[in-house]
């Protein structure tokens, strides 16, 4: 029971410090920006956003299911991903 509660800490402390940044964040930025300026600023972070998960997401999902199963040759998968990566 002691570990559960050691790891649940750990997790809210992971978790939860990034979200309240985040937050607050979004506070300051609504404070320092217009309206119009911070409608700009969500539609670039959410389009930066979209072309990260769509073009490099999958290489850190492939790592972690080859890697991880040590189904294949990790040095091999990796020199992959980075030849995919560098191009």
């Amino acid at each position: 029971m002691r570990t559960l509660l050691r790891h649940s800490a750990i997790y809210l402390i992971a978790r939860g410090v990034p979200g309240a940044i985040n937050f607050l964040a979004i506070a300051i930025y609504t404070r320092l920006l217009s309206p119009q300026e911070y409608g700009q600023y969500v539609l670039v972070f959410s389009a930066v956003t979209l072309i990260n998960i769509v073009l490099y997401d999958w290489l850190k999902l492939s790592l972690l299911r080859f890697v991880s199963g040590q189904s294949a040759d990790v040095r091999c998968v990796k020199s992959t991903v980075f030849t995919f990566f560098s191009r």
